[in-house]
């Protein structure tokens, strides 16, 4: 958890040092986009599959989210990067590893 992000994920920004802990517990600072931004750059192609690198790249440039370990500020860009470091980390499809490793031994079909 202490591991920094950047070590385990490539990012088009600079991540400042922030730890996967760091990321799960919203005190990253990564950019926080705005979500009518995108919402517009998905209406120009219906048809594209984006990303999770898509989106990164298409805030990359956003004003950041507090500080890096500062009080949490809620940034959803955060779980995308932490789906990124769990497939890279475990070598499976984020649901595989959901499902493998947390509903499975939990007992649990869904959450």
């Amino acid at each position: 958890l202490d591991t920094p992000v950047e070590e385990v994920v490539t990012l088009p920004f600079d991540a400042q040092g922030a730890t996967v802990r760091q990321l799960a517990t919203m005190q990253s600072s990564f950019p926080a986009g705005d979500d009518g931004d995108l919402a517009i750059e998905i209406a120009k192609d219906l048809d594209r599959t984006w990303t999770i690198g898509d989106m990164l790249e298409s805030i990359k440039n956003a004003p950041r989210a507090g500080t890096v370990g500062g009080p949490g500020h809620y940034n959803g860009i955060n779980y995308q990067v932490l789906s990124q470091v769990i497939e890279q980390v475990t070598g499976k499809p984020l649901a595989t590893a959901l499902r493998e490793d947390l509903l499975g031994p939990a007992g649990l079909d869904r959450m």
